[in-house]
């Protein structure tokens, strides 16, 4: 394709739409980030909690969200 051709092809391109699909794929790309804290804490503690009532399960989940705070605080100390 001569260079002429091409850039006339690639000047068609509206500004806005290009904006718009570099914001997509940005977003794409930015969709597994999300998901890493929990990946670090289901892999911390357990993803099945040990007790039958809820009350014990929300103070054993509460302490194995701060031991978690705790432990990643300590790692980046060092």
């Amino acid at each position: 394709m001569p260079r002429n051709e091409r850039s006339s092809r690639l000047g068609a391109v509206p500004v806005r739409q290009l904006r718009a699909c570099l914001v997509l794929i940005y977003h794409h790309h930015q969709r597994g980030a999300d998901e890493l804290p929990h990946r670090g804490l289901k892999e911390f503690g357990s993803e099945q909690l040990p007790f039958q009532r809820f009350a014990a399960n929300q103070a054993y989940y509460y302490l194995m969200v701060v031991s978690f705070f705790l432990f990643e605080t300590f790692k980046e100390d060092n």
